[in-house]
């Protein structure tokens, strides 16, 4: 399968996209944008062979998942309190959401391992909605 990656930190980096009705469509091929969010089951990600999987059976009140990359500076500093340098963060989140809380796993980018799991408000994250389900999520169309 020819991938549309654009660069070389995507080749060993994507998430496949399973749909209700069996086919898989692959963040390789299409941007998550482009995909028929509404009739996603699954996502499983890939990083650096490792997996990770999230999918909507027995999520009490599914409304849709979460897909979406954070990168920044953070300060490090040492146990006196001075300044040592920053350290890039890098990571990818992929989770489901119920409409008011986002249930999240944050994987790091490089690796592949899971930082950790949590929940955040769902209105922290409006940004990484998609728009074809923000209706359903929030009850207003983008």
């Amino acid at each position: 399968m020819p991938s549309l990656a654009t660069d070389d930190e995507y080749r060993a980096r994507w998430v496949d996209f399973h749909m209700a009705d069996g086919t898989i469509v692959s963040s390789r091929r299409t941007n998550w944008r482009n995909t028929e969010w509404e009739k996603v089951v699954k996502l499983t990600m890939w990083i650096n062979g490792a997996k990770h999987e999230v999918d909507c059976m027995n999520k009490l009140n599914f409304k849709g998942f979460l897909n979406f990359r954070v990168v920044s500076k953070e300060a490090v500093f040492d146990g006196n309190g001075k300044y040592k340098h920053h350290e890039i963060t890098n990571i990818w989140v992929i989770g489901w959401t119920d409409g008011r809380v986002g249930y999240l796993k944050e994987v790091d980018f490089k690796m592949g391992h899971v930082i950790r799991e949590y929940q955040q408000p769902l209105k922290e994250l409006s940004a990484h909605i998609h728009p074809r389900i923000k209706k359903a999520v929030h009850g207003y169309s983008v």
